[in-house]
């Protein structure tokens, strides 16, 4: 039996991610590799990146975290498909530990703090400023930000990383040991 919710956050996970893949197809986007893509960018990368998509691109790209559609959202659909499919599939012994049930919540909440980051950057950025202000001394929430936007990339790429190879494993490993039990049953 598909649990109803599964098959919700399954759904709309799919519909939103296929809506944001259309949007950055469609778009100068999909010359660039986006900083939520990249597991190493930092300062510099993120500069340059906002640089050379010049103002209509930014603005794209601005749009790509604020539609309906966007990646405000993404995080709250595949967090909680995630956790239910690891619930439902981890066997039993594994249930009673929380923190790999946490897993996919850590990555969604590191994907919403990092995409809030790169909006804070996008709408900072200024063409042909550093990110300081004009005195050269830096802005503290973008100096936050640049130290902890590729951090939570990180760690959202690995929590989900984490999450779906636990529940391919739990899958497989199912799979295996009902076949093992049909075997002995002959």
């Amino acid at each position: 039996n598909m649990n109803p919710w599964i098959f919700f956050f399954g759904a709309a996970s799919l519909l939103n991610l296929g809506a944001m893949q259309m949007h950055i197809h469609k778009s100068v986007l999909n010359q660039f590799n986006l900083l939520d893509t990249a597991p190493m960018w930092d300062a510099e990368a993120a500069h340059q990146l906002l640089s050379e998509l010049g103002e209509d691109g930014r603005a794209v790209y601005l749009k790509l975290y604020t539609r309906v559609l966007g990646d405000l959202l993404l995080p709250c659909l595949y967090g909680p498909l995630l956790g239910l499919l690891m619930y439902h599939r981890l066997p039993e012994q594994m249930k009673g530990r929380t923190w790999l049930l946490a897993l996919p919540v850590l990555a969604a909440a590191s994907d919403l703090m990092e995409n809030l980051c790169v909006i804070h950057l996008i709408r900072r950025f200024e063409e042909g400023a550093s990110w300081t202000d004009p005195g050269g001394v830096p802005d503290p929430v973008t100096e936050w930000v640049l130290g902890a936007g590729p951090w939570c990339t990180r760690i959202k790429l690995a929590g989900i990383a984490a999450s779906m190879f636990l529940i391919a494993k739990a899958v497989f490993f199912k799979k295996a040991i009902k076949a093992k039990g049909k075997r002995r049953d002959l």
